[in-house]
C-alpha cells in the first residue's frame, strides 16, 4: 500500500462573533451590546480634544464618572449601536442530498447546492477554494472549473460522478470535465463516464491546457466506450493556440508545460489513457495504480515549435504502477503539423508492463531524420517487470523515419 501525501487544506470557518462587555461583567451576548455611556474614556481624553466635550460636573449623571463624555452631534446620551456583521462569504461549497438542502450561507462561510455544476459557478464566482461532495453518487452535465486552486473532494469516504450528457447525439467532441489551466485537486472521487453510441466524433473525459498542476489521490476513471469509437481519452491537453481563448495563449516561444500527479489512481476503459494535440513537457508522476485500457498509455503528435534547449523532456515517472496498454506505453507522430520530436525519460520502479505484440512500448513516426546525437528515449529504474512472448522478439522502442 503506498504511503499517501497528505493534502492539508485548512477549513477557513470564521468564528462568532464576541462582544465584551466594558463594564467588567466578561462577554456579553450580541443582543445585548454595550451602552457607550459605560465605556470609561482613557486618561488622554481628559484633554480638549476635537468633536468631543467633556460635560461639567453639574450634569454628569453616571455617579459623578470624570470620563464621562458626551458626542456634540448628539442632542441626548449617545449609545453604542452594533451593526449585524457582514456575513462571510462562502469558503466552502458541500454538495448534498435535496433532503439536506440548506441555501443560507452559514457563519462558517459554508454554503450546500444539490448538483456539482452549481457547486463550480459558486466557487467561481466568490474564489471559494474547496468543494465537499457528500452524496454517494452524483448525476452531472459536463462540467468546467473556472477558479484555481481548488480542492474537491469526498467527505464520505468515496463519491461517484456519472456523466451524463443532455444531449443524445453530441454534435461537436465531447468534454467532460473542462478543467483548463486552472490548478485542481481531486480526492475520493470516482469518474464515470458512458461514451453515448452516437458519439461519432469521440471525446475525453478531462479536457487540459497549459496546466501546472493536476492531481488525484485515491480516485478511479473508468470510460465504458462499448462501441469501439476513435479519440477517445481519458485525458485531452490541448495546447494549440489557435484553440485557445486569448486570454490562455502563452507568449510566443514558451513550451507548454502539463503536470499530472496520480496517486492510488485506477484508469480503465476502451481508450487512450492521455492524448495531446501537440507535445509539451508533460511530468506524469503515477504512484501506485493501475492502467487497463484498449490503446495507448500517451498519444501525442510532435511539437507544434521546435523545443528549447531548456525544455526537457515528456517524464513519465512511475512507481507501483500495473500498465496494460495494448498499442504502447507512448507513441509521437511527427509530421507537418507537429514537426519537431520530443524526448521522453521514463523512470520506473516496481511496475509491470503489458504491450500487446507486435506493437512496442514506445514509437516514433515519421522522423525527418535518424541522429544519434540527441537521443528520444531514455529508461530509468529498476525492479520492473514486463510481460513478453516467450521468443523475447518485442520491440521496446521503433523509429520510422518520414517517407
Amino acid at each position: 500500500t503506498a504511503l499517501m501525501p497528505n493534502l492539508d487544506t485548512e477549513n477557513p470557518a470564521a468564528q462568532n462573533p464576541i462582544v465584551e462587555n466594558p463594564s467588567g461583567d466578561g462577554f456579553g451576548p450580541p443582543e445585548q451590546p454595550p451602552n457607550l455611556v459605560d465605556v470609561s474614556a482613557p486618561s488622554e481624553l481628559s484633554e480638549s480634544m476635537p468633536g468631543i466635550e467633556m460635560i461639567p460636573d453639574a450634569f454628569r449623571d453616571r455617579e459623578n464618572d470624570p470620563f464621562f463624555i458626551r458626542s456634540p452631534f448628539l442632542d441626548s446620551e449617545a449609545t453604542l449601536s452594533l451593526e449585524p456583521a457582514e456575513r462571510e462569504l462562502p469558503s466552502l461549497v458541500r454538495v448534498v442530498a435535496p433532503d439536506a438542502m440548506n441555501s443560507d450561507i452559514e457563519e462558517d462561510g459554508l454554503v450546500t447546492v444539490t448538483t456539482l455544476s452549481e457547486a463550480l459557478a459558486l466557487a467561481a464566482e466568490y474564489n471559494a477554494s474547496r468543494i465537499e461532495i457528500a452524496v454517494p453518487t452524483l448525476v452531472s452535465e459536463p462540467l468546467k472549473v473556472e477558479v484555481d486552486d481548488l480542492l474537491i473532494t469526498s467527505t464520505i469516504g468515496g463519491s461517484q460522478i456519472i456523466f451524463q450528457p443532455f444531449d443524445s447525439v453530441a454534435m461537436e467532441r465531447s468534454k467532460m470535465f473542462t478543467i483548463g489551466s486552472h490548478q485542481v485537486v481531486f480526492e475520493d472521487i470516482h469518474f464515470v463516464w458512458n461514451v453515448p453510441s452516437g458519439d461519432i466524433d469521440g471525446g475525453t473525459l478531462f479536457e487540459l491546457n497549459d496546466n501546472r498542476l493536476v492531481r488525484l489521490t485515491d480516485c478511479s476513471i473508468t470510460v465504458s466506450n462499448p462501441t469501439l469509437r476513435e479519440e477517445v481519452y481519458a485525458f485531452d491537453v490541448i495546447t494549440d493556440p489557435d484553440k485557445l481563448p486569448s486570454e490562455d495563449r502563452r507568449e510566443s516561444g514558451d513550451f507548454p508545460l502539463v503536470w499530472l500527479e496520480l496517486n492510488n489512481v485506477v484508469v480503465r476503459g476502451q481508450m487512450t489513457m492521455i492524448h495531446m494535440d501537440y507535445a509539451a513537457k508533460l511530468l506524469l508522476d503515477w504512484d501506485n495504480g493501475l492502467l487497463a485500457v484498449t490503446d495507448y498509455m500517451i498519444d501525442t503528435a510532435g511539437a507544434l515549435e521546435e523545443p528549447p534547449s531548456a525544455a526537457g523532456s515528456i517524464l513519465l515517472k512511475l512507481w507501483r504502477v500495473t500498465a496494460h496498454a495494448p498499442k504502447g506505453i507512448a507513441r509521437m507522430r511527427v509530421g507537418v503539423s507537429g514537426a519537431f520530436p520530443v524526448p521522453i525519460d521514463r523512470l520506473a520502479y516496481e511496475s509491470v508492463f503489458v504491450v500487446d505484440a507486435p506493437s512496442p512500448h514506445f514509437e516514433f513516426t515519421g522522423l525527418p531524420i535518424l541522429d544519434d546525437s540527441s537521443p528520444l528515449l531514455q529508461l530509468r529504474g529498476g525492479s520492473n517487470a514486463y510481460v513478453v512472448e516467450p521468443t523475447l522478439n518485442d520491440a521496446m522502442l521503433i523509429l520510422e523515419p518520414f517517407n
